[in-house]
């Protein structure tokens, strides 16, 4: 039987994916150098100066925000300014059993985090964690959830919180950053409208496409018909002036017998 425990516990261990935290620290009293482990810094959380830990067991949000990161503003600030530490390789997180820490699991997003955090007597909790089940999550929904959750406490605290994030990723964040400007270039470069960088040699392709804009097909008609209407006018001119009328033609006709009668 202790041969079957030894394996199972084996399996276990090599089963455990491995997650990466990402983690945003404000309390000053941490050490970058002391920090080797999460726990550690879960349990160097208080009550006046608490942790939110945000763990996704088997999702990875790095990988996800990487393939769509528009419109998810809190996610982004947070992986390009705001992440101080990161540890990878990390099995899954050992929850503390105190009772200043509040746990909430879900899998999937239909709880508002509000009505969970009200209940939750955050003013009495050195470290919040929300652990997130699910496998894929619309990275945008997780952004305004992650986000209310870290405004809530920070506000209803009134104190900056550290906040750990930690994913099934396995991404590192410099790969994430050359994926993101990639993406960007790969935009630009599909949307931005062609430009010509040659410059003529000379003044003649200025000078053809400024007589191009100028002697258009239009005026060219218009001209054409011009033309022909104004040789019409000379011949029909010329015709008027050709003909002869004698001025006797024109006078009455007298008949010298009737005047006789």
């Amino acid at each position: 039987m202790k041969f079957l425990s030894v394996i199972a516990l084996f399996c276990q261990l090599v089963l455990a994916a491995a997650s990466t935290s990402y983690i945003s620290l404000r309390n000053q009293d941490i050490v970058d150098g002391r920090v080797s482990s999460t726990e550690d810094i879960i349990e160097t959380a208080t009550v006046d100066q608490p942790i939110v830990v945000l763990q996704f067991v088997k999702a990875k949000i790095l990988e996800s925000l990487a393939a769509d990161d528009s419109n998810v503003p809190f996610l982004n600030q947070y992986f390009k300014h705001g992440v101080t530490n990161v540890l990878t390789d990390e099995t899954s997180l050992v929850e503390p059993t105190d009772d200043e820490v509040f746990i909430f699991k879900m899998k999937d997003l239909e709880f508002d985090p509000l009505d969970v955090l009200k209940d939750a007597n955050v003013e009495k909790k050195r470290a919040i964690w929300f652990k997130f089940y699910g496998k894929e999550y619309d990275i945008r929904d997780v952004d305004q959830y992650l986000e209310t959750i870290v405004i809530f406490v920070e506000e209803y605290l009134n104190v900056n919180v550290d906040i750990v994030l930690n994913s099934a990723d396995v991404m590192t964040l410099e790969e994430f950053d050359n994926d993101v400007e990639m993406q960007t270039a790969s935009h630009t470069q599909t949307h931005s409208k062609p430009t010509s960088t040659k410059t003529p040699k000379n003044g003649s392709e200025g000078d053809d496409d400024i007589l191009s804009e100028i002697w258009t097909e239009g005026l060219l008609m218009c001209l054409l018909v011009s033309f022909i209407l104004l040789v019409i006018l000379l011949v029909a001119l010329s015709w008027i002036s050709s003909l002869n009328i004698s001025y006797g033609a024109l006078e009455k006709s007298t008949n010298p017998l009737k005047k006789n009668e």
